[in-house]
């Protein structure tokens, strides 16, 4: 005998969350096409630590793709022409990604629609020497 457990979806709220990408699969698509599967964990925020979120994208890495917008908030810079991307180096580097709900034949997922570098905190002005005046 076989026995299955039940699961449902995590759905985040709308909004931005800080992820961490956890792997990039290649996959077939019922058509024939491939295609990445981009596996990502949030962390940052208690009450939603360790939700998977998932996307897909194309193999392509040109200028306005979906991998390539991924792939250079990940890295946190933008690739230069002819770079090629290794995606095993992006595994647990973090972004913010914006993240919508999709209501489709009654159930509800969350959809990554974009991601963006994580802003690093700026550095604090150094204090002044004393007897240095501010101007």
């Amino acid at each position: 005998m076989v026995k299955l457990t039940a699961t449902e979806y995590v759905v985040l709220p709308d909004g931005v969350y800080a992820v961490k990408l956890i792997s990039v699969e290649e996959q077939i698509s019922r058509d024939g096409l491939d295609f990445l599967r981009w596996i990502f964990e949030v962390v940052g925020e208690p009450e939603y630590a360790g939700a998977s979120l998932t996307g897909a994208t194309s193999l392509r890495l040109s200028p306005r793709s979906k991998a390539r917008q991924w792939a250079e908030a990940l890295l946190g810079r933008r690739l230069e022409r002819g770079e090629e991307l290794d995606t095993d180096t992006l595994i647990g580097r973090t972004a913010m990604a914006t993240v919508t709900t999709v209501d489709r034949d009654g159930v509800s997922y969350n959809r990554i629609e974009s991601l963006a570098p994580v802003r690093r905190a700026a550095r604090p002005a150094p204090e002044p020497a004393p007897g240095d005046l501010p101007f």
